[in-house]
């Protein structure tokens, strides 16, 4: 497993290895030289560059699934569902290494994105294996972007109007943004900036939502694992 791991792993970690090099970059150009205008594109680029590495990977995955593109991996002696299980892992670990390269220490919530990197790969992991079982192909693969489309923009949607009307959330921005007296809370991978609410309240839902996503998604890949699929 070792092997197939580390196989993954070198096939799919470059684009992960150029905006670790660039964000680098940044820091070093941080330390010579700090202007308004330098952490303005650097905000930019965290947003442009997160953004293109979840495509990324979802497309990845999605590739997997549905297409005979990555053929090898159907050749091995694992289980594909295994080798999904293990691209998932792996996408949740350098994303996380992205995060903590770019991320301010002053405003970070390392443990809220974790949980939120979990959450919403895991949540993939299942809808890819539920959809995958349909007799069309094409359907299921439709459906399966759609769900996870409007799962990613509707939970934070509904998480901030029911926090505004209970006062919770009285003002915000969606994305992250480095200053003083605010921070960050995660909606599985959209952030959400607050600069005035309740902080201990708002993150300790948002840790619960994403801990019951979680849950509940793997509780799917329990069931659907014993299915037979016709890869």
């Amino acid at each position: 497993m070792l092997t197939i791991t580390k196989y993954i792993e070198k096939r799919i970690i470059p684009p992960f290895l150029l905006a670790f090099l660039i964000e680098i970059i940044f820091k070093i150009l941080f330390q010579v030289w700090y202007d308004n205008k330098l952490d303005m594109i650097h905000g930019v680029w965290i947003m442009i560059s997160t953004s293109l590495l979840v495509v990324y990977s979802l497309y990845d995955m999605y590739t997997l699934v549905y297409s005979r593109k990555h053929y090898f991996y159907y050749t091995t002696r694992y289980n594909i569902k295994t080798i999904l299980l293990t691209h998932t892992v792996l996408y949740i670990v350098n994303h996380f290494i992205f995060y903590l390269l770019y991320v301010d220490y002053d405003h970070s919530n390392i443990f809220g994105k974790l949980v939120s990197l979990v959450s919403f790969y895991a949540l993939n992991l299942a809808l890819l294996l539920i959809f995958r079982l349909m007799a069309n192909v094409k359907i299921g693969a439709i459906l399966y972007l759609f769900v996870l489309m409007i799962f990613t923009l509707a939970y934070p949607v509904l998480f901030i109007s029911i926090n505004e009307s209970k006062d919770l959330l009285k003002q915000f921005m969606i994305g992250a943004v480095n200053s003083e007296n605010i921070y960050q809370i995660y909606t599985t991978l959209i952030p959400i900036t607050v600069l005035n609410g309740s902080k201990d309240i708002l993150t300790n839902h948002t840790l619960l939502i994403n801990g019951i996503v979680t849950i509940f998604s793997f509780i799917l890949c329990l069931i659907f694992k014993s299915r037979k699929y016709n890869w």
